[in-house]
Parts: C-alpha cells; sequence; structure tokens
C-alpha cells in the first residue's frame, strides 16, 4: 500500500534503501517474490488470442487467488472454442473431377467403374501430352479418349478400352506421364451417383458453415462480455507487478521498512501532506548537498526545443548533476552548421517539408531536426544565393560560395563561427566547474578562464597581424595575456587545491609534475589549433555543395529540353541526399569532439520513475 501509495506512478525515483541509507545499523535489502508477472503474462497470452491490445481499463479490488482462477477458467473456455473453430474435412472434394465429368449420369460410381465390357482410366496428364493421346486413340478403333477438365498445365483425362487392350492402353499412358486417379472402393459414396455426391457434398459444406458461423458467434460473445474485465484484471496485475518491483529497492531493519529516492522539489509539499496522514509513516528530507551515499538523477523535460536532440545527446552520455543542460546549445549549433555547409534554398525547403510529414506520420525525433536543419539551409540559401543550385533566380543575388574570391571568406567564416562556439563551451565549463567546487577547471585548465584568455589573445594577434590593423604581439601583451595564462595553466593543480583551501596542495613531485604540465601545455596548443582547423569543414561543405550543383547544372543545360529537366531533378536528389547525409555525420563529430570535449560532463543518471506499463 505505502509503495503503491508514494512509488509507483509517482515522480519519485527510487534507490537501493540497503545502499542508500548506509548509515542504519543491519539495514538488509528486501528479497520479494514476484507472484504477479506469470498472471500477468497469462493475461498478456489471452489478449492476444482474443486479438486485443493491452489498454488501460479502471480496475477494483481484485486479490491474485481470484485473478489467477479467472483466467485459467477463460483460458479453458477460450481453448474450448478454439477446438471447435476447425473447418472439418467434407467427405468428397465437390470439385473432384470425375464427379464433374459424370454428374449428369444416373448410374452408381460402383457400376461405371466396374463394366464388364469397357474399362475405364482417369487421371492427369501433361497438356502437352494430349495431343499425342489422341493421336493413339484415334487410331485404333478399341480406344476413346476425352478431356473432362483443364487446368494451367495439365489436363484430366477420361479413357476407355475393351478388357483385351487394357493392357495397351496402360502402357502408352504411363509412357506419355499419365496419373491415374482412384476411387476407394471402401468409400459411402463409391456406390451413389455423381449427382448424389454433390448434392451430399453441398450439404455437408452448409452444415459445416452453420457450425462454424455458431462457434464465431459464441467467441464474440465471449469477447463482448470477458473483454472488459480482462482488461480490467490486466490493468490491475500490471500495478501490482510494478509494485513488486518498487518493493524491491525497499530496505528493512529492526523490523521497520525504509523507502529512499529522489522527487522534485515541486513536489515536496504533496509528499509532505501524504505523509502526515499516515500514522505509521515518517518522512524524512534532506537536500542533494546533504547526501553524500549518491548523487540526484536528472529530470530531462523531453518537450519543446530541449527533446529534439535529447536522444542524441543520450548517446554520448546523461550530463552529470548540477551542470548546465547543453541541449539548446546543441540545437542551435547543429541547425546553424548544417544551414551553413547544405545552403539552399529550394532543397532546404524540400528538406524541412519531408522530416515534417515523416515527423507527423511517424513521430520519430529523427525527422524534427531534419525540419529545423531544412530551414536553416532556406535561411543560408537566401544568403547565397542558390535556389536548387541555381544562381541566377533571386534578384539579390546572393554571395555565391564558389567565386574565387569568395572562398576563403566562407571558410574563414567557419573557422570564425567555430571560434565563437569554443569560447561558449569554455564559459559552460567555468560554470560546470565553479557550480561543482572544481577551482582548477574554472579557473586554471584550458578550458577555463586562463585557458579563454589564452585562446582570445593569440587569436586576436594573429588576427590583427593578418588583416594589418594593429600589432598586438608586443611584450607586456605576450606576457600578460599568453605567458602568464601558460604558467597558471601549467601550475593549475596546486593552484586549484590552494583555491579549493586543501592542506595538501603540493604535488608529490614537483620535477615529475613539471615535466607532465609541459606536455599538457603542448596537447593543449595542438587542441587549440585542430579544433579551430576543424570548423574550416563547414565552409569547405558549402563550398563542395555548390560545386556539385554547378556540374548539375552544366549537365542539364548541356542536354534537351526533356532530358535537361530530368537531369536537373536526379541531380538535385542525390546532391541533396549525398549533402544531407555527410553534413549530419560531420556535424556530429563536431559536436561529439570540438564542443561536448570542452565542456561536458558525463556520469548522470535519468531520473527514471517506477511506471506501470498499461499498454504493453
Amino acid at each position: 500500500e505505502t509503495v503503491r501509495q508514494f512509488v509507483v506512478d509517482k515522480p519519485f525515483h527510487p534507490e537501493d534503501a540497503s545502499v542508500f541509507l548506509e548509515g542504519i545499523r543491519r539495514i538488509r535489502r528486501v528479497e520479494a517474490e514476484d507472484p504477479y508477472t506469470p498472471c500477468l503474462n497469462q493475461a498478456d497470452a489471452l489478449l492476444t488470442r482474443l486479438e486485443m491490445t493491452p489498454a488501460y481499463a479502471e480496475y477494483g479490488d481484485y486479490t491474485l487467488e481470484d485473478t489467477e482462477a479467472y483466467l485459467t477458467k477463460l483460458a479453458n473456455d477460450l481453448t474450448e472454442l478454439e477446438s471447435e473453430d476447425v473447418e472439418n474435412d467434407i467427405p468428397v472434394e465437390p470439385d473432384d473431377p470425375i464427379i464433374h465429368c459424370l454428374q449428369d449420369v444416373p448410374e452408381a460410381m460402383c457400376d461405371l467403374w466396374e463394366l464388364k465390357y469397357v474399362k475405364a482410366r482417369m487421371g492427369w496428364l501433361p497438356e502437352e501430352r494430349w495431343s499425342e493421346l489422341e493421336a493413339m486413340t484415334k487410331a485404333r478403333p478399341d480406344e476413346f479418349a476425352v478431356v473432362t477438365l483443364r487446368e494451367k498445365g495439365v489436363v484430366c483425362v477420361l479413357a476407355l478400352a475393351l478388357p483385351e487392350g487394357l493392357d495397351d492402353l496402360d502402357g502408352n499412358l504411363a509412357r506419355l506421364g499419365f496419373e491415374r486417379i482412384r476411387l476407394d472402393k471402401n468409400h459411402p459414396t463409391y456406390s451413389m451417383t455423381a449427382g448424389e455426391i454433390i448434392a451430399r457434398t453441398a450439404q455437408a459444406a452448409q452444415r459445416e458453415q452453420e457450425r462454424l458461423a455458431e462457434v464465431k458467434k459464441r467467441r464474440e460473445e465471449l469477447l463482448a462480455v470477458e473483454g472488459p474485465e480482462l482488461q480490467r484484471r490486466r490493468s490491475w496485475l500490471a500495478m501490482m507487478t510494478a509494485c513488486v518491483r518498487a518493493r524491491a529497492y525497499a530496505g528493512e531493519a529492526g523490523g521497520r521498512f525504509y523507502l529512499a529516492g529522489w522527487t522534485p522539489e515541486e513536489n515536496g509539499a504533496a509528499y509532505r501532506l501524504a505523509c502526515a496522514q499516515r500514522k505509521d509513516f515518517t518522512c524524512v528530507e534532506a537536500r542533494p548537498s546533504e547526501v553524500r551515499s549518491s548523487k540526484p538523477p536528472i529530470r530531462l523535460r523531453e518537450t519543446g526545443v530541449k527533446g529534439i536532440l535529447s536522444p542524441l545527446m543520450k548517446m554520448y552520455g546523461i550530463p552529470a548533476y548540477g551542470t548546465a543542460d547543453p541541449r539548446i546549445f546543441m540545437v542551435i549549433t547543429y541547425t546553424l552548421f548544417f544551414g551553413m555547409m547544405f545552403g539552399d534554398a529550394g532543397q532546404g525547403l524540400c528538406i524541412a517539408a519531408l522530416g515534417y510529414l515523416l515527423y507527423k506520420k511517424t513521430g520519430t525525433w529523427l525527422w524534427r531536426i531534419l525540419s529545423l536543419c531544412g530551414l536553416s539551409a532556406v535561411v543560408f540559401g537566401l544568403i547565397y544565393g542558390s535556389v536548387f543550385g541555381l544562381e541566377e533566380l533571386l534578384p539579390w543575388g546572393g554571395y555565391h560560395p564558389l567565386e574565387a574570391d569568395h572562398i576563403m571568406p566562407v571558410l574563414l567564416a567557419g573557422a570564425a563561427v567555430g571560434v565563437v562556439v569554443i569560447l561558449v563551451c569554455m564559459a559552460f565549463n567555468i560554470v560546470n566547474a565553479l557550480r561543482e567546487g572544481d577551482y582548477r577547471s574554472a579557473f586554471f585548465s584550458p578550458n577555463g578562464v586562463c585557458g579563454a584568455v589564452l585562446y582570445v589573445a593569440v587569436l586576436a594577434g594573429i588576427a590583427c597581424a593578418y588583416t594589418g590593423v594593429a600589432k598586438l604581439f608586443t611584450a607586456p601583451y605576450v606576457i600578460l595575456l599568453i605567458l602568464l595564462p601558460i604558467a597558471l595553466i601549467w601550475l593549475g593543480e596546486p593552484l586549484g587545491n590552494l583555491a579549493a583551501g586543501k592542506k595538501n596542495w603540493q604535488p608529490e613531485s614537483w620535477g615529475m609534475y613539471i615535466v607532465e604540465g609541459f606536455f599538457d601545455i603542448f596537447e593543449s596548443a595542438i587542441s587549440y589549433m585542430s579544433n579551430t582547423m576543424s570548423f574550416l569543414r563547414v565552409g569547405a561543405f558549402a563550398i563542395s555543395h555548390a560545386g556539385m550543383m554547378m556540374v548539375v547544372s552544366m549537365l542539364s543545360q548541356g542536354s534537351k529540353a526533356a532530358g535537361s529537366v530530368l537531369i536537373m531533378i536526379l541531380g538535385n536528389i542525390f546532391v541533396a541526399g549525398l549533402e544531407a547525409s555527410l553534413s549530419s555525420i560531420q556535424i556530429i563529430r563536431l559536436e561529439f569532439y570540438e564542443i561536448f570535449g570542452r565542456f561536458y560532463r558525463g556520469g548522470g543518471r535519468e531520473f527514471a520513475p517506477v511506471k506501470v506499463s498499461y499498454t504493453k
């Protein structure tokens, strides 16, 4: 009852009480048997046999014994119906070629098949061999053959011969691949005429259809009466199974049971009120900072923009508790990079429409991001002046990436956006580190304050020297903004320990620390350079997209009218599909390596309350 009131289907993330409440002496985990799951599986099997899908139904107070008896009785009733719902074999097939051939003959089958002066053979013959048999029988006065039925590739033949010529007829038929049809002399219909057999078969078929209709009616009545009750029982079993699953988190010590877990702060008042109404229940609250045995789980809201790339972020890992949620930033950068790399208004609009339609049809998260990427491609397509690869349609022309004096600015624009993104990542890292009290990472790391100052100072100096605006690499500039941050990063560990107030702030060996610090600084410098250069691919993909569409346009212009349109359509489909796939893969690499690697702290756990599975 307690588990059902406070845990199951409530915003409560249970923890193993025997571990979470380690301060309680002799606390142990409660070993709970689960008698409900077998019944739940039996209920699901019955729903399948009744061609029903599990659905929630409001239920009352049931007992396990009563439910087991109900399911057993229903299973037996259904088995009995299923055993009757099988079509019985009709004694003689009404489409038997012998019967149809002889249906107008008033003689019994036994009389026809046991003639004294004429012997009959009936069976199947390959259609291409019929002409040979026909020629043979026409050449002999004591033989006769006729086709009674034609089917695909074969014919049913009735052949007659005098008794003394029967052996010759059988030999010819065997050589031609004749497959004889034999009648069962012991069958009750052997003494009946063909017309009587057909009538008897029709009556038997009618009775069988009436019987099956009655069985179907009884099945529908069973479904109408027991279907709702089965759904109610199944819902109750699903609830009880979830309760047993939640009860397994409980701990026991000294005759008392303990439940521990996390709930959102806004639900605290409701829990306190519910606890106050229970005389046999005590509730103790604690802030996350007061709990040392476990970190709180992360509740990721899947609605709105945040939920679009949640599955992709979870592939990298759940963010640690207390760190910034990167999902909005991830959506912004992902769509921005895609638009810059793809950059075609016509193709982008088609991709956005395709993503929207597929998302409405399937509900898959992937198509939501595809729609946003398509819209971003439309915006940059208008900037580049490209509509289905055609750069003459827009009145303002556009900034064409493939023009000679535009190639370098497009590449540098991608790198510039990358610089801004890296600085934002550093800001995220500083915020996350300060929340966790990690002063070294916040101030004295390559992604902290010192790293940001060093990165900006070097890039600003290079940019000013390249453009000739100013000469920044003066002695004071280099000492204060480059050498000093490098020294602080080099001494980051002892400085971080001092800032945190740790007594043992010095490294065990200064010599080893200085050597390791040198290689760390060298690695960080390479990382700054490679990460920045990596964003050049954003501009490079914009140039390659324009180049491929230029090739498609040239091929189209060199063809006749119909061929020109076809080449343009197929070329757009090919380039759009290829570029969209490659751009998406490259952007995921940028997100996971160049962006997440600078600030993302994984190791978190997703908020996972115990939910009742009413539908599966």
